[in-house]
């Protein structure tokens, strides 16, 4: 109370939280999708496959891009940790004088008996100490505000001076009052639609504000959803398309058309992430005409 400073947590405490999210979209060969390419002489199929992929109609697997898994943990927590917070030696020689009684003479004689042992200083002394650091501090500024220091420093020196004892103070006090600090947490998860779009809302992680992010295949935390909805905008062309010719022609390559979709990710009822992005697997399957070349 003499500090005054009040509301002083007792113990440690963590709390997570969800401060952003990033959707990142990357291409990954569809096993339900396979195709056998029959060429004659006279067609050219690495030339249109080169073509194709240069359109970004299909990915050459050198091309083929992975999902990047991001972590890490910044800064690093021991950078709070105050190593040094008294001007004293915390372990040191420590006389103690005892006192031997002899009988000489006739009487009783204490002679002193000095030992040397090594002490180390207590919490209640590392408090005290901070604590008439923190009253030497108040009174410094408030001298210099007075004036009544043996120096009075002159414009913008007495403001620096100024702020180095209110930092100061601060970093004593934080002795008494612990320190908060944030860790910025980069997590990873990965989700594939389904071709058929059946599986509309699927869990992706869970979350506990307690103890941070979990794999959606356990039981710890609430789960967090994704929702990936199909517009689609590319249903009629393969509609119109078969309408239209009634017999395939030959020298095709197939390709699909990506949809658009809607994903959102939601937390406890509540959206806290929403866009639109394309999504192969609701797009329509188009045959690509190869040239024939002479």
């Amino acid at each position: 109370d003499l500090l005054g400073i009040n509301s002083v947590p007792h113990e440690r405490k963590v709390s997570w939280r969800i401060s952003a999210i990033h959707l990142e979209t990357y291409q990954k060969a569809d096993g339900d999708r396979f195709y056998v390419i029959q060429s004659k002489k006279e067609i050219t199929v690495p030339e249109a496959l080169e073509e194709m992929a240069s359109k970004n109609m299909v990915v050459l697997p050198e091309n083929m891009s992975v999902s990047a898994y991001k972590s890490g943990v910044d800064p690093a927590e021991s950078s709070f940790i105050y190593s040094k917070v008294s001007s004293k030696p915390m372990v040191g020689e420590k006389t103690d004088t005892l006192y031997k009684t002899l009988y000489k003479d006739s009487v009783f004689v204490k002679i002193p008996v000095y030992r040397t042992v090594m002490s180390q200083m207590t919490e209640e002394e590392k408090a005290t100490e901070a604590s008439e650091y923190i009253f030497n501090l108040r009174q410094g500024l408030f001298e210099l505000f007075t004036g009544e220091m043996d120096f009075y420093p002159d414009g913008r020196a007495a403001e620096v001076v100024a702020e180095e004892f209110r930092t100061l103070e601060q970093e004593y006090l934080n002795l008494f009052t612990g320190i908060a600090f944030t860790q910025n947490l980069q997590k990873s998860f990965t989700f594939i639609p389904d071709e058929g779009n059946k599986l509309k809302r699927a869990i992706l992680f869970r979350f506990s504000a307690d103890e941070g992010f979990h794999d959606a295949e356990g039981i710890t935390g609430r789960p967090v959803f994704i929702d990936v909805l199909k517009t689609g905008e590319t249903d009629m062309i393969e509609s119109v398309y078969q309408n239209q010719v009634e017999k395939l022609p030959e020298n095709v390559i197939y390709y699909r058309i990506p949809d658009e979709a809607v994903v959102t990710v939601i937390k406890d009822t509540r959206e806290i992430y929403k866009s639109r992005v394309p999504v192969s697997q609701f797009g329509a399957v188009m045959p690509y005409s190869v040239n024939v070349k002479q």
